[in-house]
């Protein structure tokens, strides 16, 4: 299985882009819901956020 520095680069710099992401994410939901961020620009958040989360990776991709 790779492990996530593998999969990502730098593991430290990947958890705290990643951390980052999440909160932007988080902060910006709560700015749609007060309507202080239209759906566009959270999508555009969300979108970031998405970018680190390793979808579509197969078993067979992690074990190598």
């Amino acid at each position: 299985m790779k492990k996530r520095s593998q999969i990502h680069g730098d593991g430290d710099q990947w958890l705290t882009e990643f951390v980052d992401a999440a909160d932007a994410a988080t902060t910006g939901y709560e700015k749609y819901l007060n309507d202080e961020l239209n759906h566009l620009e959270l999508a555009r958040i969300m979108k970031l956020l998405k970018s680190y989360i390793p979808l579509g990776l197969t078993a067979d991709q992690e074990e190598e």
